[in-house]
């Protein structure tokens, strides 16, 4: 009786620490041709809990960063800003004071700020999931190749408070694209093998109804 009133009483003083939650980034994933250009879209959502933030400050890289051949461009299109999924929609600070939220120190690395207007926090709750950026990214290489986009920053309340954080790598696949003669030349190879069959139907219906 003794030691239960003692447990009782232990989980009374001392109760079992909640986990926390954390803010998610998700980089997507795209194809691009060789020379070519295309986007990267950022999400941001939590791992399942209510998360509030008034301030984002991250870096991005490409890599390899022995094959530097993934640029991003410069300047950047931040329509994004303006959009109705935009993790700050009506209330950030870049698009009241009429400054960028991405600048680019060197053409693998990209950084981006923003926050409220009105320095207080924006909830994430679980389910939700916004828009952070589009980023802008071109090719420089003739060879196809497989980059990846890291992100590295922080996430802080509007009293300067970190949150902790996950994210993943997002990943853009460089592929060839065929010549405009290589079309051509498998346009009219698969016309001919149709034109074939339907030659060779033609002749063994003739036979089949006695014609020949």
């Amino acid at each position: 009786m003794r030691k239960l009133l003692f447990i009782l009483a232990a989980s009374v003083l001392f109760p079992p620490a909640v986990g926390r939650g954390e803010v998610v980034f998700t980089l997507g994933n795209t194809v691009i041709p060789v020379g070519g250009s295309g986007t990267v879209d950022v999400m941001v959502s939590t791992s399942g809990t209510t998360e509030s933030f008034e301030r984002l400050e991250f870096e991005f890289l490409t890599s390899p960063a022995s094959v530097p051949n993934l640029w991003f461009i410069n300047p950047q299109n931040e329509a994004f800003v303006a959009s109705p999924g935009y993790i700050f929609s009506g209330n950030s600070e870049a698009a009241m004071s009429g400054t960028s939220v991405t600048t680019i120190p060197n053409s693998s690395r990209l950084l981006f700020t923003d926050s409220t207007a009105n320095d207080s926090n924006v909830t994430l709750s679980p389910g939700d999931s916004f828009l952070m950026a589009t980023l802008e990214v071109f090719h420089i290489s003739d060879t196809p190749e497989t980059f990846f986009i890291d992100i590295t920053g922080w996430v802080r309340q509007a009293d300067g408070t970190p949150l902790p954080y996950s994210r993943n790598f997002g990943r853009v696949d460089v592929v060839a694209v065929p010549e405009p003669g290589t079309f051509g030349a498998l346009g009219l190879a698969c016309a001919a093998s149709l034109a074939m069959r339907i030659r060779r139907r033609n002749h063994t219906e003739r036979l089949q109804s006695g014609e020949i």
